[in-house]
């Protein structure tokens, strides 16, 4: 259980999504602790693990025996992990994928030419507001754009819990632009908070013709408002295709952690129990 005075300390030393217990636990709808530094999350009959050590030292043996402790624990039938590198677990692996976190750096961040005037062209057809909450405007947004991206059912479930995150949380920023007729175009959903990190969680916009730019205008001024808010930098999460990577590129973000996925065969209570001599 992540207790409320713990939360503030979870928050300051985050560096990765998974490290907010308030958007992992609006997609897993379970609960969350720490096993030595490590956040977990459970989900009906599976334990999620994040195996980056919320005080940045990783190390396999101490993941390889977080993970021993978890399972003992908690005894699932199945074990998701992430991690910089998977440790040699005992157990089947059912399904694996390997992806790229991005960062930006604020204070070496610039904004090219090219970026700038898109800026500009769309700051003049578009107006920005934050808002507090996603209102059935964003959710059918959400709606025709993982269908025009045909997403699959894990992308589903991450987007389509967006709205529980930020009722959950309380402190997402959604930030959203709108043309002159007030039509929503796009939005993006981040996390800026005390600590080094902010956080561009979701960027969500129309399809067909609409402004462009506006994704370019929206982070722009998101990352306008990490810097005011004191952090270092801000996490754009995975790669996850080129064209994604492209933008994050473009807009500076540069890749600094490896993200290494594992669904294992755990067994449950009786298959951990013998491989670890309980």
């Amino acid at each position: 259980m992540i207790w409320p005075w713990l939360r503030g300390r979870l928050r300051a030393r985050a560096y990765l999504p998974e490290h907010l217990p308030d958007y992992v636990r609006a997609v897993t709808g379970g609960g969350a602790g720490l096993v030595d530094g490590h956040l977990w999350y459970d989900r009906g009959d599976t334990l999620v693990l994040v195996g980056y050590p919320l005080d940045g030292n990783f190390d396999t043996a101490r993941l390889a025996d977080a993970v021993r402790r978890a399972l003992l624990y908690h005894r699932p039938v199945y074990l998701s992990l992430i991690a910089p590198e998977l440790p040699a677990l005992p157990f089947e692996l059912l399904d694996s994928g390997s992806d790229r976190y991005f960062r930006l750096d604020l204070a070496a961040h610039a904004v090219n030419q090219k970026t700038r005037n898109m800026i500009s062209r769309s700051s003049r057809e578009l107006r920005l507001a934050a808002v507090r909450r996603l209102g059935p405007e964003h959710r059918a947004l959400i709606a025709s754009f993982l269908e025009r991206t045909g997403a699959d059912g894990a992308m589903r479930r991450v987007y389509e819990a967006m709205h529980g995150y930020v009722e959950r949380a309380g402190g997402p920023l959604v930030l959203e632009a709108r043309d002159a007729a007030g039509r929503l175009e796009a939005f993006d959903v981040a996390d800026i908070d005390r600590g080094e990190y902010a956080f561009y969680m979701f960027n969500v916009r129309s399809g067909g013709a609409g402004i462009p730019g506006a994704s370019d205008l929206l982070l722009h001024e998101l990352l306008k408002r990490a810097r005011a808010a004191g952090a270092r930098y801000v996490n754009l999460g995975l790669g996850v295709n080129s064209g994604i990577e492209f933008f994050k590129r473009k807009w500076g973000g540069l890749p600094f952690m490896r993200h290494e996925y594992g669904l294992y065969d755990a067994g449950g209570g009786p298959l951990i129990d013998r491989i670890y001599g309980r």
